[in-house]
């Protein structure tokens, strides 16, 4: 009897030592928040003001389905592999908990990718309002992408992209591209956004543009300060000039013409860019000096001359794309001291690095119309290196 008690005491230990799957969830009974849209509720006039706390927000979510995602892209054309769910209220949170009473699944924020805000709310300031919920949930990945939406952003979540069915991947993936594009800015993510606005730093978010239906594209972008107010927009011309004065010109393209001849198009690829800039604090206000060094090849060439191999004629076609350089740097500089006051460029940050006590005597007064910025001395050169013709080396 001793012998089968102790057996029975030791089965019934080892069975507090097994696992078990009592509290499993099947992966088709959760809801994989891809991409969030956030838009009003109700359309609102230009002049109109966002009524906070009794006006409501719309927020739409795209679900993945995993089990029609399995047999990849082609099936998926056939079954679309996800589903858009769209609730209002008061706020993002209450929205969101609007949810479990109209889906069966539960939602998971652990694979959210994108997060997309219409410019209606943006140009009403509510950047910070409107990103408050992803900011503070637990289950939000800091690394989520924020791009500001020409119109309703929750339309681009409802169909799918091809070649990728899911919106929320297919415009990670598209902006992961800005290397190749002068026109499209960084990515922001949330992380980003939330420590512009913890250390006042103004910044700039992608804007992403839906185009007749049928595809999107990432352009340009807005201009926030430090507090998340929303300043003015950045076009194509003035984020080219915006990404030159960061030095972020790796892999950019450079269309260009000699003496604006349309004839004498030529095209340059930097392969390698850097910036440097130069913080002058004898005078009365800073003075800043912003040199860009570009190198790379000709990628293409509409010039027909039997001389373009000539370092003379070499040397013309630096010229024209240090001209290009400077030019747009200039108009985006301008831009932002005589009409935003408004340093996007990090020059302060700078004056900290190379003049902390001047920098601590500036900092609170820098932006802004009767700040330091819009007196600053800022000037810009370029230096144009061109490499080697790719793989030709004489005219046809």
């Amino acid at each position: 009897m001793g012998r089968i008690t102790k057996l029975v005491f030791m089965l019934l230990f080892a069975l507090c030592l097994l696992t078990s799957c009592w509290d499993r969830t099947e992966i088709e009974e959760i809801g994989f928040v891809i991409a969030a849209a956030v838009t009003t509720a109700e359309s609102l006039e230009d002049d109109s003001e966002f009524d906070i706390g009794n006006d409501k927000l719309a927020l739409t979510y795209q679900v993945a389905i995993p089990s029609r995602m399995a047999g990849g892209a082609e099936e998926a054309q056939e079954d679309r592999p996800f589903y858009t769910v769209k609730t209002t209220e008061r706020s993002n949170f209450g929205a969101n908990r609007n949810i479990p009473s109209r889906r069966s699944r539960l939602m998971n924020y652990e694979h959210l990718k994108v997060v997309l805000l219409e410019d209606d709310l943006i140009e009403k300031d509510l950047l910070k309002y409107a990103l408050d919920f992803f900011i503070r949930d637990h289950e939000m990945r800091r690394n989520t992408e924020v791009f500001v939406v020409d119109g309703d952003s929750s339309n681009i979540l409802k169909e799918d992209r091809p070649p990728d069915p899911l919106t929320g991947l297919a415009i990670m993936s598209t902006a992961e591209n800005e290397i190749r594009d002068l026109s499209m800015l960084d990515i922001k993510t949330i992380s980003d956004i939330t420590n512009a606005l913890l250390n006042n730093n103004n910044f700039v978010v992608p804007r992403l543009t839906e185009r007749q239906g049928t595809s999107y594209r990432i352009r340009g972008g807005g201009i926030f300060s430090g507090d998340g107010k929303f300043m003015d927009w950045l076009d194509d011309e003035m984020t080219i000039g915006y990404k030159l004065l960061e030095g972020n010109m790796n892999n950019g393209v450079v269309e260009t013409t000699l003496n604006d001849e349309d004839e004498k198009l030529f095209v340059f690829e930097t392969s390698r860019m850097t910036r440097n800039i130069t913080v002058d604090t004898s005078g009365p206000v800073p003075s800043f000096h912003v040199n860009l060094k570009a190198e790379g090849p000709v990628v293409e060439s509409w010039i027909e001359d039997e001389d373009t191999v000539r370092p003379e004629f070499l040397n013309k076609m630096e010229d024209a794309v240090e001209a290009y350089m400077t030019d747009h740097s200039t108009k985006t500089a301008v831009f932002m001291q005589n009409e935003l006051y408004l340093d996007i460029f990090g020059l302060i940050e700078e004056l900290r690095i190379q003049d902390h006590s001047l920098w601590k005597e500036l900092k609170d007064d820098w932006d802004g119309p009767e700040g330091i910025f819009r007196e600053v001395d800022f000037s810009i050169s370029a230096d144009v290196k061109i490499r080697h013709y790719m793989t030709k080396e004489r005219v046809f």
